[in-house]
């Protein structure tokens, strides 16, 4: 069983390789680490459930922006957008571990991302 640490190490360095975009590497990586983060460590990635992932978006939801910024005072919740986006990475990345073998089954597949906010119309 592969730390944390290692399978994102190999992710990066699979990526890389079949030529993904260094944004998309950073990006992916980061929400990762924010979801490790969110669960207290991810010892054995293959225990994480569908019902971690959905812990991760309500949280996400009720999160005020910049909360561990002391310095900063805006009151204003993370964005419907900004939820989407962590989702989508954090499946991404499970499905590219379930395609390296290094878990059976992709617990997230069946978990929809958050809907995205609905665009104002100009007038």
């Amino acid at each position: 069983m592969m730390d944390m640490d290692s399978i994102i190490n190999k992710y990066t360095l699979t990526t890389k390789a079949e030529g993904f975009s260094q944004k998309t590497i950073k990006h992916t990586v980061r929400a990762v680490k924010y979801f490790d983060k969110f669960l207290g460590g991810i010892d054995d990635v293959s225990r994480v459930t569908a019902d971690d992932l959905r812990r991760f978006i309500v949280g996400l939801q009720n999160r005020r922006r910049w909360a561990e910024r002391t310095e900063v005072k805006i009151q204003d919740k993370i964005s419907g957008t900004s939820i989407n986006t962590y989702v989508r990475a954090i499946k991404a990345f499970w499905s590219w571990m379930e395609r390296q073998g290094i878990i059976k089954q992709n617990h997230f597949a069946d978990v929809p991302a958050p809907k995205l906010p609905k665009k104002q119309s100009k007038q």
